[in-house]
């Protein structure tokens, strides 16, 4: 029974996580060599309480996120594709730049879509020809979110 209901849950997770994803994460989700992950509204709240270490409470900020795309690579050929379709995260649709940090290592570059009827975050982390990572956060958080958690581990 238990194998019963752990399959239909299974089932019922995919069908309606299914349309959530985005185009960029469709379309690395069927690249080679390239690593995905999607974390769904329902896989956050069941990991809200999970003590992340320090004083800070990411409760309430997981409660207004509602999916995390993760996108990464070590392949050459996998990062020039995946670095072309992160293009679409620019200024010229709409994301607005709220940090960019260069050092001899990598390239790191915050951008953010608010307005629409989720804001994006988007973090594109590029190491050059050895590794490329995109995290892509939607939901109702906002860059006051997360000062606050940040601030509240401080004190």
């Amino acid at each position: 029974m238990k194998r019963l209901i752990m399959i239909i849950l299974s089932v019922l997770a995919v069908w309606l996580g299914a349309g959530a994803q985005s185009a960029f994460f469709d379309k690395c989700d069927d690249m080679k060599d390239v690593t995905t992950v999607y974390i769904s509204k329902a896989m956050l709240k069941m990991a809200k309480n999970i003590n992340a270490g320090g004083d800070m409470n990411f409760a309430p900020v997981v409660n207004k996120i509602s999916s995390i795309e993760i996108v990464t690579t070590e392949n050459r050929k996998s990062i020039a594709e995946v670095r072309k379709l992160a293009g679409m995260f620019s200024t010229k649709n709409g994301y607005e730049q709220l940090v960019r940090v260069k050092d001899p290592e990598q390239r790191v570059t915050v951008f953010s879509k608010t307005g629409t009827p989720e804001n994006e975050f988007v973090i594109v982390a590029d190491e050059g020809e050895s590794e490329l990572s995109v995290i892509v956060i939607r939901g109702s958080l906002t860059v006051e979110d997360v000062t606050a958690v940040v601030e509240a581990g401080k004190k």
